[in-house]
């Protein structure tokens, strides 16, 4: 079966594969899902690839088949998260270039290098402060993050950190 046709199998044609060919889909559509997944490594755009974090939280990077004794209950889930993960937008190149696009125009910083460093003290500061992020919402985030990446300054992220959150705080209304 060609990559196409197992793409465009519909839920009734998936339950009536046998164990055998649905392994033999999944492991089809994995391999060009990892593809698409080092292809994104090797232009450094993890961070602007949705469906490449989603991989990376949710399947620890890479589409892998599951063991031997999985039922086929399992290996329809892993079906459906490769399938999911091929037909988002941002699995290709050039649906991440354009969501690179979108984001200098949400962020207004201009590189991909400002970007990319956005992204990592996003993360950063979403594990250390989870609930600001939830309290104040992710663009009053953003905006501080962005001025701190362009303001270029060797200013310390932690105390940064506190004086943003002290300040978003005394914000609040």
């Amino acid at each position: 079966m060609k990559t196409e046709e197992i793409l465009n199998l519909n839920p009734y044609q998936i339950a009536r594969l046998s164990e055998k060919e649905l392994r033999k889909a999944i492991n089809q559509l994995n391999s060009v899902a990892n593809k698409r997944l080092a292809r994104i490594e090797r232009q450094h755009l993890e961070l602007v690839s949705p469906a490449y974090q989603s991989v990376l939280v949710y399947r620890g990077g890479r589409f892998r088949i599951s063991e031997p004794g999985a039922t086929k209950g399992v290996l329809r889930i892993d079906l459906g998260d490769v399938k999911r993960f091929l037909e988002n937008k941002t699995s290709r190149i050039p649906g991440v270039k354009s969501n690179l696009n979108r984001l200098k125009e949400l962020t207004g910083l201009k590189t991909e290098e400002e970007i990319n460093e956005f992204f990592k003290l996003y993360e950063k500061f979403k594990e250390e402060q989870a609930l600001t992020v939830y309290q104040f919402g992710y663009r009053n985030v953003w905006k501080g993050i962005k001025d701190f990446v362009q303001s270029g300054e060797n200013k310390e992220w932690d105390k940064f950190v506190e004086e943003y959150t002290k300040a978003l705080r005394e914000q609040e209304f």
